[in-house]
């Protein structure tokens, strides 16, 4: 959940600090956790399986973080 708010928050929030895409892109905004287990299979196919998010420069998230990730949506997306 931390790589979340540290990587995607920025853009995917209702009220984004990277405007750059506006509110919540796609609709998708992780202000709550409970919104991030939602999207936690959209999370892993853009971060972990196409590698397509996050897509801002200066941003990348790193291999081990990715893989972090995608064993925390394999595990349920625990919010604890």
């Amino acid at each position: 959940r931390n790589i979340v708010i540290e990587r995607c928050l920025s853009c995917h929030s209702t009220v984004p600090s990277d405007r750059t895409f506006g509110p919540a892109p796609g609709g998708v905004a992780f202000d709550r956790p409970e919104s991030i287990k939602q999207y936690a299979q959209r999370i892993k196919v853009s971060a972990v399986s196409s590698r397509t998010m996050p897509n801002r420069h200066g941003n990348s998230m790193t291999a081990e973080e990715r893989k972090l990730l995608g064993r925390w949506v394999d595990q349920d997306a625990r919010l604890e």
